[in-house]
């Protein structure tokens, strides 16, 4: 068992409107335990989980159009024919391709990293939110990255917003289209 005072404290603490979500969550972990623990998941219920895309792996992954399946039903045959015979996709296909690609991540996350938000409850009913991010796999070893316990799971998931994309709604072509009005008016 883990000290509920403790646990107490920092819910409040971060209730309070405390700013320093990261140092909370590093105190957590000292006084209290890693809610990822085996020994403690029975105590902080998963409230959120899935795929994750880091900024950085934007360019790398999905902005990189060397396949046309993306595109299939989505442009016209003599385009898609066109596509495979060395076209070059114009700014709405390349939005479109990389919303696309993303999306098949996002439905099956098998590879890749992912976030998870846990409930840490008060005895008092308070619930605040600890979120992390994780990156890996089980035979090279799993890196977390905790980004803290917040009042919310709606602040959490900006929290993890602001490190990368949590869904593909949350992808934002840098260049807007040409003559794409629906990519001009979002």
């Amino acid at each position: 068992m883990h000290d509920v005072r403790k646990q107490d404290e920092l819910v409040t603490a971060v209730l309070s409107g405390a700013s320093n979500a990261r140092h909370l969550a590093t105190q957590f972990a000292a006084e209290v335990g890693d809610p990822q623990d085996v020994d403690l998941e029975n105590e902080f219920p998963e409230i959120a989980s899935g795929g994750f895309v880091w900024r950085k792996d934007l360019r790398k992954l999905y902005e990189v159009y060397d396949e046309v399946w993306p595109l299939e039903g989505r442009v016209s045959q003599s385009r898609m024919k066109a596509l495979r015979e060395g076209a070059t996709l114009t700014p709405a296909e390349k939005a479109l391709y990389t919303k696309r690609k993303l999306a098949n991540f996002f439905a099956e996350p098998v590879e890749g990293a992912g976030y998870v938000i846990v409930a840490v409850t008060s005895s008092s009913g308070r619930t605040a939110y600890w979120t992390e991010i994780r990156d890996g796999n089980s035979w090279e070893g799993i890196e977390r990255e905790v980004l803290g316990i917040f009042p919310s799971v709606t602040v959490a998931k900006a929290a993890l917003r602001r490190k990368g994309l949590i869904s593909a709604r949350d992808y934002r072509p840098r260049h807007r289209a040409r003559g794409n009005k629906r990519a001009q008016t979002r």
